[in-house]
């Protein structure tokens, strides 16, 4: 009996290992056919991400401070819309001065050479001294036009704060005695004294600027005055010193660089504008009121009219991949849609991503439209048969 226990065993086992054997046969079979079919269809499947071949980084070349943005990070815009304004002001006050060195120097090159050089220095320095006076005069008077202005603008300010913080003073006053008509007349009555008085100090504020101003320009003509005279004591007739000659050439190319500054093609008057046919606003780096050094990047525009796919091919298909293979693409976001494309660029490393082994490749989009926007993932179908 004990025999025949151990026989049953032992055919048991052989059983058990016979469907094991036949079941691990099975899957590999399955396995097998799996990859044929997927081989077949003669594309390779694959994951892209839309982006744009094309972007611009916004920026001046002299230093600005940022007064306004119209636009914000992901908002479409089209050529000739406002993006940014910045003050240009200053930089224009800037090439005012330059072109004033300028001048000077051209009537000592030209008295100079003319002979004339006392007859000219002195009308130079008469100039400068009658500017000066006017200059002086606007400052110590309040008389100039721009000042005129801006203390009718004070008066009536002052006037109108005044009105409001007595009306402020007596709902106070009021609600204090629990008279006001409504619970609203307070408050109401605040917010206007705040806005009369922040108008108030506005408007100070541009004379302290104005007249700030002015002691500038002031300071700046008495400096050319010194120049001048000195220049009258050493200047000998018919004689141009190389100096004076090599300043104006100087002054003259620091001028024109600086004028073409302010002749971007995206710049107008201090208003930054779109200068693509169709983009998307990147980063928007600035803040309003925010003093920008020259040449720090303001915005970024991603140009949607030069789209392309980067994609990620898996490392077991990289041999079916070749440059100028069709390809369909197809938006996560809406998969009615389809589109075809090339594939440009293959990537000649492997990249890493989340243990996988990807290679990088780039595809364009030969019919693009406006559903399209970068950072959109997209399915790919690369034809895997040739190029064509």
């Amino acid at each position: 009996m004990k025999k025949l226990f151990i026989m049953f065993l032992i055919a048991a086992a052989m059983t058990t290992l016979t469907a094991c054997s036949e079941s691990q046969q099975s899957v590999t079979v399955t396995a097998s056919n799996s990859t044929e079919e997927a081989s077949s269809t003669g594309n390779v499947q694959a994951y892209g991400v839309i982006k744009s071949g094309t972007v611009k980084n916004i920026n001046v070349n002299f230093p600005t401070a940022v007064e306004e943005i119209y636009v914000k990070a992901g908002q479409k815009v089209t050529k000739g819309e406002k993006l940014v304004r910045i003050n240009i002001s200053e930089y224009e006050g800037l090439i005012k001065n330059k072109e004033h060195e300028a001048r000077v120097a051209q009537l000592e090159v030209q008295s100079a050479q003319n002979g004339e050089n006392i007859d000219l220095q002195n009308e130079t320095i008469r100039k400068l001294n009658e500017d000066l006076v006017t200059k002086q005069g606007y400052l110590n008077n309040n008389s100039s036009p721009e000042m005129i202005k801006l203390q009718k603008d004070l008066t009536y300010c002052q006037n109108a704060y005044n009105k409001a913080k007595s009306a402020l003073d007596a709902n106070e006053a009021a609600a204090k005695q629990n008279k006001l008509s409504s619970a609203t007349e307070l408050e109401e009555s605040r917010s206007k004294e705040q806005e009369a008085f922040k108008a108030l100090e506005d408007v100070k504020f541009d004379i302290d600027t104005l007249n700030a101003k002015l002691k500038e320009e002031i300071g700046q003509i008495q400096s050319d005055i010194s120049k001048a005279q000195i220049q009258q004591n050493t200047i000998t007739a018919g004689n141009v010193p190389e100096v004076q000659t090599e300043k104006l050439n100087q002054l003259n190319e620091e001028i024109a660089l600086m004028r073409k500054n302010l002749e971007e093609a995206f710049l107008k008057d201090g208003i930054i504008s779109c200068d693509v046919d169709s983009a998307v606003v990147g980063d928007v780096i600035s803040n309003v009121g925010e003093a920008v050094e020259k040449n720090v990047k303001l915005l970024s525009l991603i140009d949607t009219k030069q789209l392309i796919v980067e994609a990620d091919i898996s490392e077991e298909f990289y041999k079916d991949v070749k440059q100028g293979a069709t390809v369909k693409i197809i938006p996560i976001a809406d998969k009615s849609k389809e589109y075809t494309g090339k594939v440009t660029y293959i990537a000649s490393n492997v990249t890493k991503e989340n243990t996988e082994s990807i290679i990088k490749a780039q595809i364009t989009i030969e019919n693009a439209d406006e559903f399209l926007l970068p950072g959109l993932n997209v399915n790919l179908q690369i034809n895997a048969q040739g190029v064509k």
